[in-house]
């Protein structure tokens, strides 16, 4: 009962509260109209920069984003960072090379950066799942899409490019689709199939084949281990995230591999593993972004096809297909460059891709994005 309770005060909140507050201090802000922003010098990752906070709904609090300005004459640069269920006000990377041809834009992530969502993780599934149907309109990726055209508009920013990792390459495809005129170039690494937004087996298949044969494994061996771990696990068991988990860089799937064959990983270690991976924020978040997913062929019982089936079935749970909006993609029309990489775990079927033999993951590429961007300039 208190946790409805706390539900139904944040329902009303977003309806009826039409302050405004500093999202870090709980100042209220002196902005009476959507629109209305505030920027203050401050310094970001050691990079002189401006912090500023936009009215982008109206009432609770503002959004924040962060610019860094070293050249008035160079174009914009909107860096959208993965997640969901992440703050978007984060590096991977150093700046240096990027500010020689780019100013930068970081904008936050509506419901994440606005700190919307805080104590949401406290609410019980059926309310969050209510949460989820109620405020797509809300919360979804438009949103995003919305509140980056808002920023770029009140700082008097034309045309921009987008540097976009994975779930952020969901919205650079959605923001090139809807302010098309608006976009110069996306560099879009690792993106991930918004509606096939989970990793594909044959894909895990084939990195476990190269990263077993490169420690001097049988991959067959590493298999029937994980099958072997795998029995009696039910699809929604977080074991299958924990797998998921380990998947991200080359590093941690040859640690995984290894602690694998050296039997050193127990069925509750990788459940727990991938309860840390995912909390009920991330979980959430993804079902306010996507919806109408593709289904997995459920013909295949192979171990790699059960990993891949857990990953859906764990984000499934809060994935609603009412009054989900119907989304153009022009993907194939738009200016978009591809970075995927070696050991790229999750589907993404582009023909055109440059597929970078960087002998690296998901989110290793990431980390080296500078450098492919300048010499694709």
């Amino acid at each position: 009962m208190r946790l409805y309770a706390v539900f139904l005060f944040l329902i009303n909140s977003l309806v009826l509260d039409a302050q405004v507050t500093n999202p870090y201090t709980g100042e209220i802000l002196p902005f009476k109209n959507i629109g209305d922003y505030t920027v203050s010098p401050g310094n970001f990752n050691n990079y002189p920069a401006n912090y500023g906070l936009l009215n982008h709904l109206g009432k609770l609090n503002a959004l924040p984003f962060i610019t860094i300005e070293k050249d008035i004459s160079n174009p914009w640069l909107v860096i959208l960072n993965g997640g969901p269920g992440r703050s978007n006000l984060r590096l991977s990377f150093e700046l240096d090379s990027i500010l020689k041809y780019y100013n930068v834009l970081i904008p936050g992530y509506r419901g994440i950066d606005d700190k919307t969502f805080e104590g949401y993780d406290n609410l019980d599934y059926d309310s969050l799942k209510m949460f989820v149907a109620n405020h797509r309109k809300v919360f979804g990726s438009k949103n995003i899409c919305d509140d980056i055209d808002m920023i770029t508009n009140v700082l008097n920013i034309d045309t921009i490019s987008i540097l976009a990792h994975s779930f952020g390459t969901i919205i650079s495809e959605e923001f090139g689709t809807d302010y098309r005129n608006r976009v110069d170039t996306i560099f879009a690494f690792s993106p991930v199939d918004s509606r096939k937004p989970y990793p594909s087996a044959k894909k895990l298949h084939l990195i476990i084949d190269s990263i077993s044969i490169q420690l001097g494994y049988n991959s067959d061996v590493i298999l029937k281990k994980i099958e072997k771990l795998s029995k009696g696990v039910t699809s929604s068991s977080y074991f299958y995230m924990g797998i998921i988990s380990s998947f991200y860089t080359k590093e941690n799937i040859s640690n995984f591999i290894t602690e694998i064959y050296e039997n050193k990983l127990s069925y509750k270690d990788l459940e727990n593993r991938g309860e840390r991976f995912v909390n009920q924020k991330w979980l959430f978040d993804f079902g306010l972004k996507f919806c109408n997913l593709v289904p997995i062929d459920d013909k295949s019982d192979d171990v790699c096809d059960r990993i891949a089936k857990g990953f859906k079935a764990i984000v499934d749970q809060y994935v609603i297909d009412k009054g989900c909006p119907e989304k153009a993609s022009n993907i194939d029309e738009l200016p978009v460059k591809f970075y995927i990489p070696e050991y790229e775990l999750f589907y993404c079927e582009i023909v055109n891709a440059e597929f970078v033999k960087c002998g690296c993951g998901h989110a290793d590429l990431w980390k080296q994005a500078p450098k492919y961007i300048i010499y694709n300039r």
